[in-house]
């Protein structure tokens, strides 16, 4: 970045700095050569002397007398007088208000047109002036003379056949409205480098093999991996008045919610099953504004096509007339010394070569250089095809410069191919054909229209089109109403954010249990259809572990249903505290790390600096903490049964009433178990603690 010392302004480049403080600070005047008009700025100086021409009479106000340069400036001139004199008429009485003058009444003092203008309801057309009497009348006017199509139309589905409209009788407004859009439903195809269309005109006939067959012509002609989607166009008829319009095939109203990549040829088995599943008469209902339009005829269906992962380097025979004619690019297909194409894929260094400042005859050298320092960046190369679409990012961080790529068609049309994210202050701008780049020398003269990739709006000049592709309308919008989606790391993810590893990240310990129960006979529990003759009474309770020391299993027989309870909770109490000690030596050298970094931050003097990382590291402290001293309880269909069977008094013995308590029930998860290898329990678990120490277990037991 560029500081103005004077009045502090920033700029990107230094030379931009130069010439604000030749024009702002500098005093410097560019004089016009023709009318000795003063310029703070050579380039305004230049485009005013292109249509600046010497005063003469012509150009003198009727009113003051006043001699102006040009034709632009006196019309400029006679619009301050209009400004006045309704200034001054604003100030008298209120009256009748005059006729109306034009800009060209008020320009050549001419009394206002006497002839009357035409009412709300007409429309006129902007290329050959006649008018309508409603926008139908006008649309059908400007699709019948004035619509340009580029290139020769297709031929109609039913050749030979009758058309739809004609029968017993000729319905002649759906004639009409066919032909009238006839230039949108036979319009021939139209491939370009970055998104092609098909069209494939049809009938009411149309189903599933007819599309997959397009498809598969489709397919045939491409040369790499691309992004594929449908879109139909349909006549609807109104229900009341049984008007016709026509529904045109957009990219924003597809069938398919997403595009559907396309690599091999077995994947355009995906697209026949996506259609087979949808019924292709409520897709098309889905065109109509409303429930009162209704469609009579499928017009023709198109693919639009994406093409995607392209090597960059790869022409195919010589670059086209539009593309060689425009003098605003370094073309690089040809070897200057021996006049043959380039087949080495070095298109990108080239111009990487020619940005930095070296001439075409000379820049081999360079180029090569520049492979190198790529292919040092990738780790190697072996068999270069050229540089990926998708390593255009990996390109910029190699040579620290933004690309922004463009795309020129033959109306001189330009899109937007790949957009930098301007991470660095240098910026080169190159054209791509075919997966071949050529530098662009002048951006300015590169194009004569650039196209919003988005909306297809043309601008005439560049920077009015970057402002409007950023604030475009079209573009797709990414909406997460309740964020998106983000994976919680781990406690030993956390730790080693800190530099703080932890081989041993699986915790081996775990209880399980297993109740019985016997039948008592309950009197007088009856509803009007049900009646209770016994109950499920828990009698005893078995409980193992694989901790050492408890590896036996353990049988507690009670009737009282509270104290068996409790000696199930006190016996896991006592594996647990085992369990602790076990912990604690597995993850003890991290407890210590924790409180040593702990301990070195509470001793800086920075303290503010260091509070945030501090807070964190004693969280750790505190979850490691937590984590040591609990231990997985799992029982066999537990959650069918066995917690069904003890719920209300398992509650009262951990302690769930008090708040300092706070547990989770997992229900129904699949794990296999193995108790020392000698024998397997595989089926459906139920298990309760604590929810993040459950995450942990259940991918350390996964493992």
């Amino acid at each position: 970045m560029f500081t103005c010392e004077i009045c502090g302004k920033i700029f990107q480049q230094n030379k931009n700095l130069n010439r604000h403080k030749r024009s702002v600070h500098g005093n410097v005047k560019f004089s016009c050569s023709k009318c000795s008009k003063e310029f703070t700025r050579k380039e305004n100086k230049d485009r005013h002397e292109l249509t600046c021409d010497l005063p003469t009479d012509d150009h003198r106000c009727p009113r003051c007398n006043k001699l102006c340069a040009t034709a632009h400036g006196l019309k400029r001139h006679m619009s301050h007088h209009a400004q006045g004199a309704k200034r001054q008429s604003d100030d008298e009485i209120p009256g009748p208000s005059p006729p109306k003058q034009s800009k060209s009444d008020i320009l050549y003092q001419r009394e206002p047109s006497t002839v009357p203008q035409p009412g709300p309801s007409s429309y006129k057309c902007r290329r050959c002036n006649e008018r309508f009497d409603n926008r139908r009348d006008l649309y059908l006017h400007n699709m019948t003379n004035h619509y340009q199509v580029g290139g020769q139309l297709q031929d109609t589905p039913w050749g030979n056949q009758p058309a739809p409209w004609e029968g017993s009788s000729t319905d002649e407004r759906l004639k009409t409205v066919y032909e009238a859009n006839a230039p949108l439903i036979l319009q021939p195809n139209a491939p370009g480098p970055n998104i092609s269309t098909y069209n494939f005109p049809t009938g009411n006939d149309v189903d599933e093999d007819q599309i997959r067959q397009a498809a598969e012509a489709i397919y045939d002609r491409q040369d790499h991996a691309f992004k594929l989607n449908l879109s139909f166009g349909v006549i609807l008829r109104h229900r009341e008045t049984g008007e016709y319009r026509y529904f045109r095939p957009f990219y924003n109203d597809t069938v398919l919610d997403r595009p559907l990549y396309i690599s091999k040829r077995r994947d355009l088995r995906t697209l026949t099953l996506k259609l087979r599943r949808m019924d292709l008469f409520t897709l098309l209902l889905q065109h109509r504004p409303d429930t009162k339009w209704v469609p009579v005829l499928v017009t023709n269906f198109r693919f639009t096509i994406f093409h995607t992962f392209y090597p960059i380097g790869d022409l195919h025979g010589p670059l086209p007339d539009y593309v060689q004619n425009n003098q605003a690019l370094e073309k690089l297909d040809v070897n200057k010394h021996t006049n043959k194409l380039y087949d080495d894929h070095y298109c990108a260094f080239r111009c990487l070569a020619l940005h930095q400042g070296y001439d075409v005859k000379s820049s081999e050298g360079k180029t090569k250089q520049l492979f190198g320092m790529w292919a040092n960046f990738k780790g190697g190369i072996k068999d270069f095809q050229g540089v990926d679409y998708e390593d255009l990012p990996d390109f910029e961080s190699c040579f620290q410069i933004n690309v922004e790529v463009y795309a020129l068609n033959q109306e001189g049309h330009t899109s937007s191919i790949y957009k930098s994210r301007g991470r660095y202050e240098n910026t080169m701008y190159v054209h791509l054909y075919q997966g071949h780049f050529s530098y662009i020398k002048d951006f300015s003269l590169f194009a004569k229209k650039y196209q919003c990739k988005f909306c297809d709006k043309l601008w005439d000049h560049h920077g009015h089109y970057v402002r409007h592709e950023l604030r475009c309308q079209d573009k797709t919008r990414f909406v997460y109403p309740g964020g998106f989606y983000k994976p919680t790391k781990t406690l030993f993810e956390e730790l080693s954010y800190f530099g703080i590893g932890c081989p041993d990240q699986v915790y081996p310990w775990f209880i399980v249990y297993d109740f019985e129960a016997i039948l008592h006979q309950v009197q007088g529990q009856r509803s009007y259809k049900v009646e209770w003759t016994h109950e499920h009474a828990p009698i005893s309770v078995s409980i193992a572990s694989n901790v050492s020391g408890f590896q036996d299993p353990q049988c507690i027989v009670n009737s009282n249903a509270d104290d068996l309870v409790k000696g199930m909770v006190e016996y896991m109490e006592c594996i647990a505290e085992k369990v602790k000690g076990l912990a604690r030596e597995r993850w003890g050298l991290v407890l210590n790390q924790l409180e040593q970094m702990i301990r070195d931050l509470t001793s800086d003097d920075d303290e503010e600096e260091d509070d945030c990382e501090k807070k964190k590291l004693k969280q750790l402290y505190g979850k490691l903490g937590g984590y040591i001293k609990q231990v997985p309880v799992l029982g066999f269909n537990s959650a069918k049964y066995d917690l069904n069977l003890i719920k209300t008094k398992l509650a009262k013995q951990l302690g769930l009433h008090e708040e300092e308590y706070c547990f989770t029930y997992q229900k129904e998860q699949c794990l296999r178990l193995y108790f020392d290898g000698d024998f397997e329990i595989f089926g459906h678990f139920s298990l309760f603690g604590p929810r993040d120490f459950l995450c942990q277990i259940f991918k350390s037991l996964s493992g």
